[in-house]
């Protein structure tokens, strides 16, 4: 019966050894959540202020323009020449801006896009009450009533709204028009031992919460991954690898596992870690695959599944539209009168089928200076000729001089 025991006891500690992980984190470079195809050069406009608090305004502008120059994505204008502009041209940037004053802006600035918007809330309240701690009751023993007692509290409750928008300069677009707010409640008694943050740090806080949710509609942004490596079992290649991604040397690691992966095709640990290595380099194709292979092989690993889940989240979201509908419904190349869009054979599209050639202009409120809707304004007209699975080929048979139809311009079938 011992024996039996110690066996077993022994075969369970080599499973364990062999499925022992080592975690790592990374930050990992998501995709934008927005179609941001062809804009690389932006202006960032100092946003209209809350309440009379000019420091809103600023304050939202400069958050933002950290947040797009961390990726390095984007090239942002500096402030400086956005003023001689506006000082030389004499734009008026104060209360409702138009669209066309907007544009007019970024051609003589030579910028893809610009972003500008209003600071709608800025505000930290604070109030004072108290609460009933104990009820009064008669003490017989003494022969008196035993008052109830309270406890003081402070409550401060902050909220910081902002409303954006970005305009393609070249298509007069509205890549982006979103209202982002973020709000702060927290009550403190008189006698804790920790303090409530100040009024600037809170509103300084949110405005980092807003204006980070914003980047990540429109920018490529780093996002904190925690993975689990497999140390292998009694697999010197699988183990080196680990210690050298885990010193940040991933290329390294790579290099170990793809050997290792060579020599043993089945080895479903070697996959997954070859999956997080080329997670953690961007290289989400590839991830995909090794993710992929590693579940083909240990079907019953949650954690791979887990991985490859998270992976398509990541990779699909700023697609979300794409991953639902399978298209953007948009026109992707243009030369000369012929017209490519990506709507093919599989969205049910025949040769002959005429397309209406649209963009949504952004509606303002006159009074509240806010979007409060999109609508369509028709550019022209395509016929399709040619049909593949995801793409078709189109001539161009209606349009304005004056308003050609071009990349990103979205289209919709005749009728629909």
């Amino acid at each position: 019966m011992k024996r039996r025991l110690l066996i077993g006891l022994l075969i369970l500690s080599l499973f364990l050894v062999g499925c022992a992980t080592a975690k790592v984190k990374f930050q990992r470079l998501d995709r934008a959540y927005r179609d941001i195809r062809g804009v690389k050069r932006v202006a960032v406009l100092d946003f209209q202020s809350y309440g009379g608090r000019l420091e809103s305004g600023r304050a939202a502008s400069d958050l933002l323009i950290s947040g797009l120059l961390e990726p390095g994505f984007y090239e942002i204008v500096e402030r400086s020449r956005i003023d001689e502009v506006v000082q030389e041209h004499r734009f008026n940037l104060s209360g409702m801006v138009s669209d066309s004053t907007i544009r007019k802006m970024g051609e003589i600035l030579g910028v893809d896009a610009v972003i500008f918007g209003t600071v709608s809330g800025y505000d930290v309240e604070t109030s004072r009450g108290q609460t009933l701690a104990t009820p009064g009751y008669f003490d017989k023993e003494r022969g008196i009533y035993v008052p109830p007692t309270y406890r003081n509290y402070t409550i401060k409750s902050g909220n910081v709204a902002v409303n954006y928008r970005m305009i393609d300069i070249e298509t007069g677009r509205v890549i982006a028009a979103k209202s982002i707010s973020r709000d702060f409640s927290k009550k403190r008694y008189d006698n804790a031992f920790f303090r409530l943050p100040s009024d600037d740090s809170i509103l300084n806080d949110l405005l980092k919460k807003v204006t980070s949710q914003f980047v990540a509609e429109i920018s490529p942004h780093y996002t904190l991954q925690s993975r689990k490596l497999e140390k292998g079992k009694r697999n010197e290649g699988i183990k080196k690898g680990v210690k050298l991604a885990k010193k940040g040397l991933w290329d390294e690691a790579i290099e170990e596992w793809r050997y290792v992966a060579e020599k043993e095709p089945q080895n479903a640990w070697v996959h997954n870690n070859l999956g997080i290595a080329y997670e953690k380099k961007g290289d989400f194709a590839q991830a995909r695959k090794e993710y992929k292979k590693a579940i083909e092989l240990n079907p019953e690993e949650l954690r791979y599944k887990r991985n490859l889940e998270n992976l398509k989240t990541a990779y699909d979201k700023y697609r979300a539209e794409y991953v639902q509908m399978g298209s953007l419904n948009i026109v992707i190349q243009r030369k000369n009168n012929t017209v490519y869009i990506d709507l093919g054979k599989e969205h049910g599209v025949d040769v002959g089928e005429v397309f209406i050639v649209y963009r949504e202009v952004a509606v303002k409120h006159p009074v509240m200076d806010e979007v409060i809707g999109t609508e369509e304004e028709e550019i022209g007209k395509i016929k399709v000729n040619k049909v593949s699975e995801k793409m078709s080929i189109a001539e161009v048979i209606k349009e304005e001089p004056e308003n050609k139809i071009k990349v990103k311009d979205k289209v919709r079938k005749r009728g629909d």
